[in-house]
């Protein structure tokens, strides 16, 4: 990103952030934040950090992550934090509770994205559903579970795509209920519409009689969205690997604009596993059969299957007739 363009005031904390546990106010439960253990901080630009999106999508579950994140990064900026009582010492502190979800939501932009691009259908049917001509993205039980757990004090909406939904702009068609790639492309639409517009603003910059305008960030999540967005743009979003659902971010000094695989051995397994299915498949097994051994959807065997019967057919009417 050039600097020219993009401007945030941001710091990270100098000395290291540690995980503590604090009590919510208002409903007196325990809360695991992440503090800085010094108030000092310096000055930090994410615009100049092109790995702020893979590493923060790469980061588990656990506090202790979100703490080496912020140590190098700063804190996301969220701010959907109650009160809470950590003693008498005025320091920067989030929920990681915050931070699973802000993760999470970022998570679902890249699998809903990821599905939109490849028209999966039937994923896409999995997690939408239609109502008065709106389309909603499904709750899921993990989704659910976390914002029970956000639900803590007061809680900015919508959390982890509950509560985003697609219409359609004045002057467009109706939204069919089983049209869901262009259901899915707008409650896509409506998620970056909704982050970009909240964490993102436009600054009048005036550099010695040379006015300026620059894109400003309220928060770090706010470029990490934004980043997002850029590559979606560019024909590079990261996807879920089709073998073991870890998301991978495409490198831009790679030539392929596209991959399955999160790596080579995630690669070497699925063709063992299409061997295989092929191998059973011309020995007459039923095709549940097939999947249940190989611990796979139906439809994801029935697709190896359809995709290896195309390229024989292929092969054939290719060869030479003699």
């Amino acid at each position: 990103m050039a600097d020219s363009v993009y401007e945030i005031r941001w710091t990270r904390p100098v000395d290291r952030v540690t995980v503590a546990q604090g009590t919510c106010v208002t409903s007196r439960m325990p809360v695991e934040v992440l503090t800085a253990t010094s108030p000092a901080a310096e000055a930090y630009d994410p615009w100049a950090e092109a790995d702020l999106l893979p590493r923060l999508l790469e980061l588990g579950p656990h506090a202790d992550g979100y703490a080496r994140f912020a140590e190098t990064y700063g804190f996301l900026g969220l701010r959907d934090v109650p009160e809470t009582n950590l003693g008498n010492v005025k320091r920067r502190w989030e929920r990681a509770v915050g931070w699973e979800a802000a993760i999470r939501e970022l998570q679902v932009a890249v699998e809903l994205q990821s599905c939109l691009e490849q028209t999966d259908t039937v994923s896409l049917k999995q997690r939408l559903y239609f109502r008065r001509g709106r389309c909603f993205l499904r709750r899921e039980y993990g989704y659910s579970r976390l914002s029970r757990r956000m639900s803590v004090g007061e809680v900015r909406a919508p959390i982890l795509g509950v509560g985003f939904y697609g219409a359609p702009r004045p002057g467009e068609p109706p939204l069919d209920k089983g049209d869901v790639v262009r259901g899915a492309a707008l409650v896509l639409e409506k998620m970056f519409s909704w982050r970009l517009g909240e964490e993102l603003g436009l600054l009048l910059r005036l550099n010695q009689g040379s006015p300026q305008i620059r894109a400003g960030s309220r928060s770090l999540i706010g470029v990490v969205w934004l980043q997002l967005a850029e590559r979606i743009a560019q024909g590079r979003a990261p996807r879920p690997c089709a073998r073991c659902g870890r998301i991978f971010v495409i490198s831009p000094r790679s030539k392929r604009g596209h991959g399955s695989y999160c790596s080579p051995a995630c690669r070497q397994a699925v063709q063992r596993l299409r061997t295989e299915a092929r191998r059973m498949d011309r020995d007459n097994v039923p095709l549940r059969s097939i999947a249940r051994r190989l611990s796979q959807k139906t439809s994801t065997v029935r697709a190896w299957l359809d995709e290896s019967k195309r390229r024989q057919a292929k092969r054939s009417s290719a060869a030479p007739r003699t």
